[in-house]
Order: C-alpha cells, then structure tokens, then sequence
C-alpha cells in the first residue's frame, strides 16, 4: 500500500482548500562521480496569503548524509533592519553550547526558553510577555519547535531574499 509523503498531503490540503500555492524541485547532479545520481536535492512549497507565507521545505544530500526538513508560517519584518533572534526550548545542556543568550526579562519565560540573540535583552515591543507564553505552550503540543527572526533566513523563497523574517 502507497503512503503519501507530507509533502503531498500538503499538496492535497492546499488543493481541497482552493488555496494557492506554488512548488519548486531542485536535483543537482555530479557528472563525473555520480551521473544517474542525484547529490543533492531541495524541493519546497510556498503559499502566501497577504504578508503571511507557509513554508514546506526538505533537503536532501545522499553524499554527505544531510537532511533538513522543516514547515513554518513567515511574515516580513519590515521594522527591523538588522536583528536576529532565534528562540528553542530550554534544554541543560544550552548554556554550554548556545552563545550570545540574551534575556527576555520574565523569570518564567527565561527559565523555560533559550534566546540567542545578537541583542542581550530583548526589546519588549519585538517580544512581548504573551508571545513567550504562546510559545511555551506550542512547544508542549509540538516538538521540535522554534521562532526564528533573521535577515535572509529563507534565500530560496524570492520575496523573502535579503528581508528580516520571523
């Protein structure tokens, strides 16, 4: 019996909901080591509805043993020009490898949350007590999750290339 990728079922929820999308599929090709065999390989699907995009995005290198997979909702940040901030659930083992971990200022969000940031504390209008707690709970429902907010975090998306995106 076939199983359906996700990105398929993704495919067919965007279709049974008329909303509009776009796809892309990349293979590339050594020639001269590998030549029926794709190296690597980056396929995703962009839906954007006014200033928020959906984002399914795999990678796929057969060589070198790498693969990324990732879905998440973008939005431009167009107030912010050079900012990065990247947020993942607290874990014992972050303060030995994250650098540049920067405070939110709430004793509960910073004792369940890491922020890397090239900020030490974080403007309360770019986060705000409410978005720390969504967050939290998001991050009980779903695994592995984090916020990312970085120029040019999604290259590969044209109207998002070189723009802040969270």
């Amino acid at each position: 019996m076939y199983e359906k990728t996700g990105f398929e079922l993704a495919i067919d929820y965007l279709c049974k909901n008329n909303i509009e999308f776009s796809t892309h599929v990349e293979d590339k090709v050594c020639l001269l080591l590998y030549p029926h065999d794709p190296i690597s390989s980056r396929k995703f699907i962009v839906s954007r509805k006014n200033n928020m995009y959906f984002i399914a995005h795999d990678t796929y290198s057969t060589k070198a043993f790498d693969s990324k997979t990732s879905t998440g909702l973008f939005n431009v940040m167009n107030k912010l020009e050079v900012f990065n901030l990247k947020m993942y659930k607290k874990h014992w083992i972050d303060s030995i490898f994250r650098v540049n971990n920067a405070k939110t200022g709430n004793p509960h969000i910073d004792k369940y949350v890491t922020i890397t940031s090239c900020l030490k504390s974080i403007p309360h209008d770019i986060f705000s007590k409410d978005a720390g707690e969504l967050f939290l709970e998001i991050s009980k429902r779903f695994s592995p999750v984090n916020l990312v907010i970085e120029k040019d975090h999604i290259p590969f998306v044209n109207d998002l290339k070189n723009k802040v995106v969270a």
